[in-house]
């Protein structure tokens, strides 16, 4: 099935993660995109991850449509997890506004989370020179 996603950390591809490389090989093409919302920073003991929260301004990532099996879209949302719920979201990239779905966070966000301000999660890693969390939720 072909499936839009809207990505913006651990699952990008230029985040050179195991599961980045998984969705990779799924991608028939991508652009750059924003979503609304605003981009927090969750650390965990073997590196730091990205959470979508409900707010002003525009997360930044890609517009990803991928081919999928039920069974792909399943790891996806195993690795991301109970605190993450899927939905869809309107996108805008330069071809203009479309609907994808995305990953967004549904818990109240640890005392240790960082709200990235420019909401990128790619550039902010850079910046900061902290670690990318590699894996998650045994996969």
């Amino acid at each position: 099935m072909r499936k839009k996603l809207f990505l913006y950390g651990t699952l990008m591809g230029h985040a050179d993660t195991p599961m980045a490389h998984f969705v990779q090989e799924r991608v028939v093409s991508s652009l750059e995109a924003d979503a609304p919302g605003k981009l927090l920073a969750i650390p965990s003991a073997r590196g730091w991850f990205p959470a979508l929260v409900p707010g002003q301004g525009r997360v930044k990532g890609v517009l990803a449509d991928l081919e999928l099996t039920r069974a792909d879209l399943m790891k996806l949302d195993r690795y991301e997890g109970r605190e993450y719920r899927r939905i869809v979201l309107r996108v805008r990239t330069s071809e203009g506004m479309s609907s994808a779905q995305g990953w967004v966070w549904t818990v109240p966000p640890s005392e240790e989370s960082v709200l990235i301000e420019g909401d990128d999660f790619m550039a902010w890693l850079k910046k900061t020179g902290l670690p990318i969390l590699s894996q998650r939720n045994g996969t």
